[in-house]
């Protein structure tokens, strides 16, 4: 039995084509955009601002915070962050942040207003908040920023190679199996 390697040639220009059209996704994305906010939000200062605007409270710094892959709750909601907030009084708060929960149709002329408009916009130049803006624009338009965005979506394609095959190979088992295949032979 022979193993085929795989061709690296091939490989690196399949790489090269996905890094393109994920260049091309990365224009259109918003801090909305799972995979953006994650990154957009590992920078301690947006996920302060977010916090103190959302919460009303310009008094809010983070401790600590933890950034979540998309897993879903029992009630199907993915929580986008999970942090850990003091307030000037010493006070800390637990503070869970679920996308689905943003109402973000909200375009008063109020600080919240302009953090949905911020959260949905696709230009950094276009965003209200200096700190946010400076994030977008460093993920959007620096080699560094959208070298990130491509490995974080590229994992994301990966992943999901990786499900497909193994769905596939199940339904391969099953469909073995139907036909009378011995459980010893399938696996």
């Amino acid at each position: 039995m022979t193993t085929k390697k795989p061709n690296v040639a091939m490989t690196e220009e399949n790489l090269e084509e996905r890094y393109e059209r994920y260049r091309s996704i990365l224009k259109d994305l918003t801090i909305m955009s799972d995979v953006f906010m994650r990154n957009v939000l590992k920078q301690r200062a947006c996920t302060e601002y977010v916090l103190q605007v959302i919460m009303d409270r310009k008094d809010l710094w983070v401790v600590d915070q933890v950034l979540q892959k998309d897993y879903k709750n029992l009630q199907g909601r993915s929580a986008i962050l999970d942090c850990v907030v003091r307030d000037a009084d010493g006070n800390q708060f637990d503070v869970e942040i679920q996308q689905e929960y943003v109402n973000s149709a909200n375009r008063e002329d109020t600080e919240l207003g302009r953090l949905m408009h911020d959260l949905n916009c696709k230009n950094a130049a276009d965003m209200y908040n200096k700190i946010l803006a400076k994030r977008v624009y460093e993920l959007k338009e620096t080699q560094e920023g959208v070298e990130i965005m491509c490995k974080e979506m590229d994992q994301i394609y990966r992943e999901g190679e990786t499900r497909g095959e193994m769905k596939k190979a199940f339904e391969t088992a099953i469909t073995l199996f139907e036909m009378g295949e011995f459980v010893e032979r399938i696996a």
